[in-house]
C-alpha cells in the first residue's frame, strides 16, 4: 500500500498570516459586521431594482383607460298618432288625377273625407283631399259638352262648391267663376255659364256699366233658350222665358240687340214681348228701373 504524500504545489510557499491572539475576537467581530452591512446593502439594492422593474412591468401591463363617455341614449318612443296623415293614400290618388280619372278621383277623395277611419284626418291631409275632390269634380264637369243646356253641370258645380265650403277649402284654392264662365260658354253649358256670370255679378266683378259683359250675358240666355227649344214641348215654356229674359236685359241695358226676340217669333210666338221674362233674374232686376214690371204677366215657373 502506497503511502499518501501531501499535495505539492509548485511555486513560492504561501505565507500564513497569523492574527495576534489578543485581537482575534475583535477582528472577527468587525469582519462579521462588515459582511452583514454589505449583505444588507446588497439586499436593499436588489430590492430597489426589483421594485423599479416591477413598476415598469406594471405600467406596461396597465389596461387601456376606461372611456368616460356616457352610453348612447335610447331613441324616444314614437309619439302616438292623433290624426291620419294619408301619406300612402295620397300618392296613388294624385297619380290617378294626373291620368285624367277625374270622376273616380273625386269619389275616392270624397270617401276618405267622409270616412277617415278611427283617427280624424290631419289638417294638411284634409285640405289636400278637399282640394283634390273639388278640382277633380270641376274637371269632370267641364270635360264634356252639355246635352241638356248645362243643367246637370250647374247642379254639380253647386254641389262641388257646397262641399268645398263644408271642407273649409279657401276661395283662393278653388276655380274662379271667370274661368268657369269661359269654359262653360265654350262647351255650351249655358245654365252653368249663367250661374258663374251671376256669381261674378253678385260679387261686383261685373258691373251694370260693362256693356260688353251684358252683351255676353244676353248671348248666354239666348243660347240657353234655343237649347231648351230643341228639347221639345216639355221645355217650351222655359225656353220662351229665357229668350224673353234675354231680350228684356238687352232692352234694359239699352243695347241694340234683337236676336232673342227674332228667335221667339221664329218659334211661333206672335209678339216676342208678350212673353214675360224672368223677373227674378238678378241682372235684369238690377238693370230694370223700379216699377217697370208693373202690369206685366208673372214670370213662368221653372
Amino acid at each position: 500500500m502506497k503511502s499518501l504524500h501531501p499535495l505539492r504545489v509548485d511555486g513560492p510557499p504561501l505565507e500564513e498570516t497569523r492574527l495576534p491572539l489578543g485581537m482575534a475576537h475583535e477582528e472577527v467581530r468587525r469582519l462579521l459586521v462588515g459582511v452583514a452591512i454589505s449583505a444588507l446593502l446588497l439586499t436593499m439594492a436588489v430590492g430597489a431594482a426589483s421594485f423599479s422593474a416591477g413598476r415598469h412591468v406594471a405600467a406596461a401591463e396597465d389596461p387601456a383607460p376606461v372611456s368616460l363617455a356616457l352610453p348612447p341614449v335610447a331613441p324616444p318612443s314614437p309619439t302616438p298618432q292623433t290624426c291620419r296623415e294619408m301619406e300612402q293614400e295620397l300618392g296613388p290618388i294624385e297619380l290617378m288625377f294626373e291620368a285624367g280619372k277625374t270622376t273616380l278621383v273625386a269619389d275616392l277623395a270624397r270617401h276618405y273625407l267622409e270616412n277617415p277611419g278611427p283617427l280624424p284626418l290631419c289638417p294638411a291631409a284634409k285640405e289636400k283631399l278637399a282640394s283634390i275632390s273639388y278640382h277633380a269634380s270641376i274637371q269632370a264637369i267641364l270635360s264634356v259638352p252639355a246635352t241638356d243646356g248645362g243643367h246637370e253641370a250647374y247642379e254639380r258645380w253647386m254641389a262641388a262648391e257646397a262641399a268645398a265650403s263644408a271642407d273649409d277649402l279657401p276661395a283662393e284654392g278653388r276655380m274662379s267663376a271667370q274661368s268657369i264662365l269661359s269654359v262653360a260658354y265654350g262647351l255650351g253649358q249655358w245654365e252653368l255659364a249663367r250661374g258663374a256670370f251671376i256669381q261674378m255679378w253678385r260679387e261686383g266683378q261685373i258691373v251694370p256699366e260693362d256693356g260688353q259683359q251684358i252683351t255676353r250675358y244676353v248671348a248666354i240666355l239666348r243660347n240657353w233658350g234655343n237649347a231648351l227649344l230643341r228639347q221639345g214641348a216639355a221645355s217650351q215654356a222655359r225656353a220662351e222665358q229665357m229668350l224673353a229674359t234675354a231680350q228684356a236685359v238687352a232692352d234694359a241695358a239699352g243695347l241694340p240687340i234683337g236676336e232673342a226676340c227674332a228667335d221667339l217669333e221664329a218659334s211661333g210666338v206672335t209678339h216676342c214681348r208678350s212673353i214675360p221674362p224672368d223677373y227674378g233674374d238678378l241682372v235684369l232686376a238690377t238693370l230694370m228701373p223700379v216699377g217697370d214690371e208693373d202690369g206685366l204677366p208673372p214670370s213662368v215657373e221653372r
